[in-house]
């Protein structure tokens, strides 16, 4: 957990020593359900420092049934993730999900979520990849430094009461 919270607050600074880490320890059996959702993220993210994420992926895949519904949707999306990397070499990994998620799978929230991934992929894959790769570090420093100096403390002034307003509605 503590790696991925690493990699959220510091993107792209350590990846190669992350993915050296996660590929040394991938037989590691977690106990935890956040250890392992976030190990499957890492993965993810990951994919395109390792070259064996998808043998990783494939022996999830071997265990699939048994996991929680969390773990199966980040199985889900990390996989997705590994494809728009690696299409030709990831592309049964990724169907056998769809497949065991349709066809296997009593959570209606994960097939929806199959279903919609399935659709973006196959009417607009650019789309996909610009929704599931984009940067985070982007995001974060758009969406922060926009502010005016004054709105912002005049915002952290007042933000017991924009939280009232926001929970009331």
């Amino acid at each position: 957990i503590a790696i991925k919270d690493i990699m959220t607050v510091y993107p792209n600074r350590f990846n190669k020593y992350i993915s050296k880490f996660i590929i040394e320890n991938s037989s590691i059996q977690f106990n935890d359900l956040n250890a392992k959702i976030s190990f499957i993220w890492i993965i993810g993210e990951l994919s395109n420092y390792m070259e064996n994420a998808e043998n990783i992926f494939s022996s999830l895949i071997l265990e699939f049934s048994e996991q929680k519904n969390e773990v199966k949707l980040q199985i889900l999306i990390s996989t997705i993730k590994i494809f728009l990397r690696k299409p030709k070499e990831t592309q049964n990994l990724l169907g056998n999900i769809f497949n065991l998620i349709i066809n296997e799978n009593n959570s209606q929230e994960l097939i929806d979520r199959a279903v919609i991934y399935w659709r973006i992929l196959s009417i607009d894959p650019e789309m996909a990849y610009s929704m599931t790769l984009s940067e985070n570090s982007k995001l974060f420093k758009e969406s922060f430094y926009v502010l005016d100096e004054i709105l912002l403390n005049n915002l952290i002034r007042n933000i017991s009461t924009v939280k009232s307003v926001s929970y009331d509605l």
